[in-house]
């Protein structure tokens, strides 16, 4: 049986349900219920509900094991071994496009025909459960000849100057200016 609620505990009608029983927990269900355990001893032990407990009993009169019924719903396009394989490519280069990463994608079969490309959402969705995204590079200004040697002269110029002899001044102060970004409100 669910643990009591206790006062003022908020309820939450999108919380999650409690892992899968277990193929061992199911066989001890199903050999304690045929020596005679009423549904509410086995709610008790288990901690789980009446409803779980008789569904148990109930589908192993059906079944012949007591391993889960595979889920429904629609296959995954991507095997293990090529979201593996799409997750190293995109670790290795990380400015990879998903065009490219499409290509990667792509294998042989067993008849010598090759698989069609992973469409962008699907590679999108087999990275992020990875815990790769994607965010657009900002746009840097690109260095020139001019502001290298500039530079390259600023350091040279600077090399063996005694900086413990300048007294300097850090501030941790900015300016916040209204009005002065793409929204002026």
């Amino acid at each position: 049986m669910p643990p009591l609620r206790q006062f003022g505990q908020e309820l939450n009608q999108n919380a999650r349900r409690g892992p899968n029983l277990t193929s061992a927990q199911r066989l001890i269900i199903i050999a304690k219920a045929e020596a005679g355990a009423t549904v509410r001893e086995l709610v008790e032990e288990f901690g789980r509900s009446a409803n779980c407990i008789r569904t148990t009993i109930r589908l192993a009169k059906t079944r012949n094991t007591t391993q889960e019924a595979p889920r429904s719903g629609r296959l995954s396009i991507l095997s293990r071994h090529q979201k593996k394989i799409i997750y190293r490519k995109a670790r290795a280069a990380p400015k990879i496009e998903y065009s490219q990463l499409a290509e990667v994608g792509v294998f042989a079969n067993a008849d010598g025909s090759f698989t069609k490309p992973p469409s962008r959402s699907t590679l999108y969705r087999a990275l992020k459960g990875r815990g790769l995204t994607n965010f657009r590079c900002k746009k840097r200004p690109k260095l020139t000849r001019g502001h290298a040697l500039r530079r390259l002269k600023f350091c040279r110029q600077y090399r063996n100057f005694l900086w413990a002899r300048r007294t300097l001044k850090f501030s941790d102060e900015c300016s916040v200016e209204k009005g002065s970004g793409h929204d002026q409100e």
